[in-house]
């Protein structure tokens, strides 16, 4: 795949998977790369397929395959057993208040990004998570107060900053105010 050969890839891919349909890592790799092909519904049959339900990684693809299938209650209750299989990692907060968030059940994905900054509250992602679910919800201020308060707490790259900023910029298209815009995107 990455010599731009895709079907010698995919059947070189499709003979592992025949050869090790078990194999936690070959189950997850295919599904994984599946997914950044838009593949949702073969990943979701390799997966099935595999019979494994006890790999966290693999329980994450799959939710967000569901999710980009706008499965919600299935990638909902794929979220909920990849955070249980990992209480004290931050990330499967932040991914389930991701799915969450894109289900639009806000008030529920803000709780979940707190829940991730609790056990780590060096998790930025979550912070901005955060800012992004406020604006989403039309609580433009309250979204640039988050996005300030990511600001002050983590320091971030150079691409890092250019996207957050310009997410708190859009804040003010949002609420209308086209001047407090022009000024954020010139900062």
């Amino acid at each position: 795949a990455a010599q731009h050969k895709m079907i010698p890839a995919i059947t070189s891919m499709n003979d592992v998977i025949s050869q090790y349909p078990h194999d936690k890592l070959v189950v997850w790799m295919a599904s994984w790369w599946l997914m950044t092909q838009t593949q949702y519904e073969r990943a979701l049959a390799v997966y099935d397929q595999s019979g494994i339900t006890d790999s966290p990684g693999l329980i994450n693809n799959m939710a967000y395959n569901y999710a980009d299938l706008r499965q919600y209650d299935k990638a909902i209750a794929f979220m909920a057993k990849y955070a249980a299989s990992l209480p004290g990692d931050p990330n499967p907060e932040d991914s389930y208040a991701e799915i969450l968030r894109l289900a639009g059940r806000y008030e529920e994905s803000i709780r979940h990004y707190r829940a991730a900054l609790a056990i780590d509250p060096k998790f930025y992602s979550s912070q901005f998570g955060i800012a992004d679910t406020y604006s989403l919800m039309g609580k433009q201020a309250l979204a640039r107060k988050e996005y300030k308060a990511g600001f002050k707490a983590f320091p971030l790259e150079e691409m890092q900053q250019v996207m957050w900023r310009t997410r708190e910029a859009t804040t003010y298209v949002r609420e209308g105010d086209f001047k407090g815009a022009d000024r954020a995107f010139q900062a």
